[in-house]
């Protein structure tokens, strides 16, 4: 069981617990809320990648020169 399911099993235990756990969540500011997204999506990302060339090395090779052929000659590297 993972430290998400362990927390939200401790809210549905007390009573009105799911009110208590909205209330709070309320208060954190959406700006934080939007940089967890973002570093989340940015680790998945990562993580695709690796697998995606942990199990297709020479398509994720080719794809990669294909992004560098784009780009040259641009000035401008790629994201």
């Amino acid at each position: 069981m993972d430290a998400v399911s362990q927390a939200q099993e401790c809210w549905e235990q007390q009573a009105d617990g799911e009110a208590q756990l909205r209330a709070r969540l309320r208060t954190v500011p959406s700006s934080f809320w939007r940089r967890v997204r973002q570093a989340t999506r940015q680790r998945h990302q990562e993580q695709l990648n690796r697998f995606r060339f942990r199990h297709w090395p020479l398509e994720s090779l080719a794809a990669l020169e294909m992004c560098w052929e784009q780009t040259s000659g641009t000035g401008v590297l790629p994201p």
